[in-house]
């Protein structure tokens, strides 16, 4: 009987044991409620402390590494409200919540970011591109209408438009100086973030259109339409090209082409012109030489407007201008007698004229010539002096 006892005992031991070892593994804190699931976690750099946001029932709250409920389980809905992003770091850690149907941000620490009464709240496209604290504002709906609050939470804009976004570039960077963007029935505005000055919503279009490259600085140039006519606003100087073009294209060397009655001439940053209205196209200039057609015939004119050599059948620049060789930019795509070849700006011929079509790849500078269905792989070299 003693024996038995002591059998019992001793395996009684040996299950007692493996239960405390097995509760060294098992999670603590929430997760050990099956109700209780993490959805997300981030380790905010500035408090210096992991954020976990937990899903406990229906209810959303936030745990610290500690295991202390810093936002308590009273949300719909918690999530962090921008991308991690390590060029970024206004936007670490907060978090956009969502109460019965209204929305509000708030800091990690749990501490209120703006009211509990939007609609909807929207991270700007392009806020982490920038280091200016006046472009720091995140988009908020109320009513159906959009409007801005800044990075303390204050109203920057009541809600009135109908839509709220940073200008960018077209490598989704804003413009410097920051622009804001605004749409009201279907016109639209903008405001200088660092200086709060405004254009009242009266264009059809606001879109970036270059920068300008002035000794060790640049600014930006932006393009405005009205009325289905083309301007041209300075942000350095705040000017204004008054909208009386079809279209305007790239500034260089000073000048722009521009279309007005359906005919291209040349007009400087102030918007005077230079060469006349009197081209059926035209291109930018490329080291004080641009592209032209007038009367079914392509040629080069430089600066002043005059021709620069032969007339062609058609001629138009090979590449893009942002390519980034200056010898193929700086070739010219001809037609001679109903065959295409390859020139200089200045004249000189790369490729004689006597293919059906060239196709140029813009990814290897490669160029290719059609004869028929045969292709010749065109060897583009700089003329010799």
């Amino acid at each position: 009987m003693k024996n038995y006892i002591k059998i019992v005992l001793f395996f009684g031991l040996v299950l007692l044991n493996a239960r405390l070892l097995c509760a060294q593994d098992e999670p603590t804190s929430a997760q050990t409620n099956p109700d209780s699931i993490s959805v997300a976690y981030r380790y905010i750099t500035q408090s210096k402390i992991g954020l976990h946001i937990i899903k406990k029932g229906q209810l959303f709250g936030t745990v610290n590494d500690t295991g202390l409920v810093v936002t308590p389980f009273n949300y719909e809905s918690i999530a962090f409200f921008a991308d991690v992003d390590s060029t970024c770091d206004h936007w670490e850690g907060v978090l956009k919540i969502k109460r019965g149907k209204k929305y509000a941000l708030s800091y990690p620490d749990g501490k209120p970011f703006t009211d509990m009464n939007n609609d909807d709240i929207q991270f700007l496209k392009g806020s982490c591109g920038t280091n200016t604290p006046a472009a720091y504002i995140v988009a908020v709906r109320q009513n159906g209408k959009w409007g801005l609050v800044d990075a303390k939470g204050g109203l920057f804009i009541k809600a009135a438009y109908d839509d709220a976004k940073l200008l960018l570039t077209p490598d989704t960077l804003p413009t410097s100086p920051e622009i804001l963007l605004v749409n009201k029935l279907g016109k639209f505005g903008m405001m200088n973030l660092r200086t709060q000055e405004v254009l009242p919503s009266q264009y059809e279009s606001i879109v970036f259109h270059q920068y300008i490259k002035e000794k060790n600085s640049q600014y930006a140039l932006l393009k405005l339409r009205m009325s289905a006519k083309v301007g041209i606003y300075n942000l350095k100087d705040k000017s204004q090209i008054s909208n009386l073009y079809e279209e305007v294209g790239l500034f260089s060397d000073g000048l722009a082409p521009a279309s007005k009655n359906r005919k291209f001439g040349y007009i400087d940053l102030k918007g005077t012109e230079k060469i006349k209205h009197q081209f059926e196209n035209a291109s930018s200039f490329r080291n004080g030489l641009a592209v032209v057609t007038q009367g079914n015939k392509g040629f080069i004119i430089n600066s002043s407007g005059k021709p620069n050599g032969q007339k062609y059948e058609s001629a138009v620049w090979l590449c893009a201008e942002t390519n980034n060789s200056s010898f193929y930019k700086s070739l010219v795509l001809i037609k001679l007698e109903g065959k295409y070849g390859i020139h200089t700006a200045e004249g000189k011929e790369i490729c004689a004229a006597k293919y059906e079509s060239i196709q140029f790849n813009e990814k290897d500078n490669s160029c290719t010539g059609f004869i028929g269905k045969a292709e010749d792989s065109i060897v583009l070299r700089m003329p010799s002096k």
